[in-house]
């Protein structure tokens, strides 16, 4: 149909551009018998030549597409294997510390040791993630944060009090998962694990200005100057930038207390 059409309408181009031509030569009305075998051949090529152009324009529109899927699926691939980088696993050294406290209660303390495991059993889970959610509420995070300074608080004792704050108003706020625990845990190993005297921690989540701001204050040592990677900067920047994708920013400060601020664009 699509060649027929484009014979008809091309035959029918070239009799009138030849009919006008013949027109201005001799005033006289061609009749379609005459026409010459040359000029019938016309049309054909032309409409070889449309047919070959509505080919090759399907054709690069075609790859052009295919082009664009695959940088697509590359910058999905990306996205992943970025994330997968990113995402907070169980650390180690808290993995093995917090073993040796549960060997070491329980002979004299069940109680403390049965919710200690129940403890550790909610966070694993929470980092299996298996729903594949990279986002989380501030309510989840905020509950994460707890056991896990809970299981902290089991293996320092007296050393180590903490407190969790959190407006009520913010409680389904969604944030990327992750944050919150490896920040906590920064604050324990860099800042309480380092004291003699009693440490304490404390997680403030509040809004203000149209904007979420989260305070992790400890009384450790201070921030040196000149951020590192071991407080979770780089990490938690490229999570929130990857997965966030609103304005943020991150600040580190000493005084008149020291304390990591998070401040989050509605």
């Amino acid at each position: 149909m699509v060649i027929i059409l484009n014979l008809f309408l091309s035959f029918f181009s070239v009799a009138i551009a030849y009919q006008l031509i013949y027109l201005y030569i001799s005033p006289e009305i061609i009749q379609p018998n005459t026409l010459e075998a040359e000029i019938l051949i016309i049309p054909f090529l032309i409409t070889l030549y449309r047919l070959y152009s509505r080919f090759q324009t399907k054709k690069i529109a075609g790859l052009l597409q295919e082009k664009e899927l695959e940088l697509s699926k590359q910058k999905e691939l990306k996205f992943k294997s970025d994330l997968n980088a990113l995402q907070a696993r169980i650390n180690p050294h808290f993995l093995y510390n917090a073993l040796n406290s549960l060997a070491s209660l329980a002979p004299i303390d069940s109680g403390r040791t049965e919710k200690m495991a129940l403890s550790l059993s909610k966070l694993f889970r929470y980092n299996i993630n298996k729903t594949n959610e990279h986002l989380a509420t501030l309510k989840e995070e905020i509950e994460m944060a707890d056991i896990y300074l809970d299981i902290e608080k089991n293996r320092f004792e007296d050393k180590l009090t903490y407190r969790i704050e959190l407006q009520e108003q913010l409680n389904d706020f969604k944030i990327p998962k992750f944050i919150l625990q490896p920040l906590a845990e920064n604050a324990v190993k860099h800042g309480i694990s380092k004291m003699v005297d009693k440490g304490i921690i404390r997680i403030n989540i509040f809004e203000q200005a149209q904007k979420v701001v989260i305070e992790i204050y400890d009384n450790g040592p201070d921030f040196p100057t000149g951020l590192m990677s071991g407080y979770g900067l780089q990490n938690t920047y490229e999570k929130l930038k990857l997965l966030y994708k609103k304005p943020f920013d991150i600040a580190f400060i000493n005084t008149p207390e020291k304390k990591l601020v998070i401040t989050l664009t509605k």
